[in-house]
């Protein structure tokens, strides 16, 4: 079942006030288990916990909307990795895929901080996502 308006009203107040509104598509993707991105899509059982989660005004609040950013920027870098070619077939998947082995050897041995990709915080992702755009844009020069 859809949820009220009212929750849906106090979901963006809560959002706002966490500094987490940029970031609401990733919350609710997350809160859906994978279902929507869109947070009138919430059922009422998946908005009243992300709603109780924002409440608790625990670090795990603040440092959820930090981890859906940094989801973001690490996808933005995955992206960047098929436009470049960077990719292999899974059988298992019956897709292409970006080519981890490939995407983490050149990680530790050129990227800023010389590590793997999933073990950027989110403070250091920013110029990841530089370092990753500055390449791409010489490759299509």
């Amino acid at each position: 079942m859809k949820h009220s308006l009212a929750k849906h009203r106090q979901l963006y107040g809560l959002l706002h006030q966490m500094g987490a509104f940029d970031n609401r598509h990733d919350l609710v993707y997350s809160f859906s288990d994978g279902r929507t991105e869109n947070s009138a899509d919430l059922l009422d059982h998946e908005i009243d916990r992300l709603i109780r989660h924002l409440e608790s005004g625990q670090p795990g609040a603040a440092a959820l909307a930090h981890q859906a950013r940094g989801d973001r920027m690490r996808k933005r870098i995955l992206s960047i990795c098929y436009n470049i070619g960077w990719t292999v077939y899974s059988e298992r998947k019956r897709r292409t895929v970006v080519d981890m082995q490939r995407l983490d050897a050149w990680m530790k041995k050129y990227s800023y901080k010389h590590k793997e990709l999933s073990r950027y915080t989110y403070r250091e992702l920013p110029q990841l996502v530089t370092q990753f755009e500055k390449m791409e844009a010489t490759i299509y020069d």
